[in-house]
């Protein structure tokens, strides 16, 4: 398994902070957990529940400028140093099944959305 190091060199594209309460559906239990991240792949949450990586759950948001989404996703590690101080874990989501559509709003949102370099 990587580690979050490598994981983080192989960020395939740009992300953006996304400070925002997000649903969370897994196992049949519905719950508002905290994101951190969001990129046209996937997204990074804390919550306390405890995820395996390989888990798949759904996730609902509202993109700011666009729509209401929900969007199956897996876990795909834990990330470290997030919120450990609140006992809560850091996972890093991949989307699955996200729509050409959605994919797209979310794009336009992080490249809209970042500050310029210099």
């Amino acid at each position: 398994m990587s580690s979050n190091a490598e994981m983080i060199r192989k960020r395939r594209v740009p992300r953006k902070d996304f400070f925002r309460s997000v649903g969370l559906l897994v196992d049949g239990h519905y719950d508002m957990v905290r994101a951190y991240e969001i990129a046209e792949l996937g997204m990074l949450i804390s919550t306390s529940k405890k995820l395996k990586v390989g888990a798949r759950l759904v996730l609902s948001f509202y993109l700011p400028g666009a729509d209401f989404a929900i969007v199956r996703a897996a876990v795909r590690y834990l990330h470290e140093g997030v919120s450990k101080e609140s006992g809560e874990s850091s996972y890093g989501l991949e989307f699955e099944g996200a729509g050409f559509e959605m994919k797209r709003k979310i794009r336009f949102y992080v490249a809209s959305t970042q500050k310029a370099n210099g």
